[in-house]
């Protein structure tokens, strides 16, 4: 409110205290801050889950990887054939 002169800037604050539904403003406004403030954490919540899942996902595509590497070759006339079940 820096751009209003000091007489319109002390109309309007008396204005919002003599208004009659000022209350409700102002419960809104606390309640609007608790929601954002609860979306928040839990959106912190759900990033840190997101990550967790990443990590597990990454340690089941290594073990696969690992446990491929590991398989003993099967031999069929010859020649070596690794099988992948």
């Amino acid at each position: 409110m820096g751009e209003l002169s000091l007489g319109r800037q002390e109309a309007f604050e008396i204005f919002r205290r003599d208004y009659e539904h000022n209350d409700a403003i102002e419960e809104n406004k606390k309640s609007l801050k608790q929601r954002y403030a609860e979306a928040k954490r839990l959106g912190e919540i759900v990033n840190q889950s997101r990550s967790k899942i990443s990590g597990y996902i990454a340690g089941v595509t290594n073990y696969r990887i690992h446990s491929i590497k590991h398989m003993l070759p099967v031999e069929n006339g010859g020649a070596h054939v690794t099988v992948l079940t």
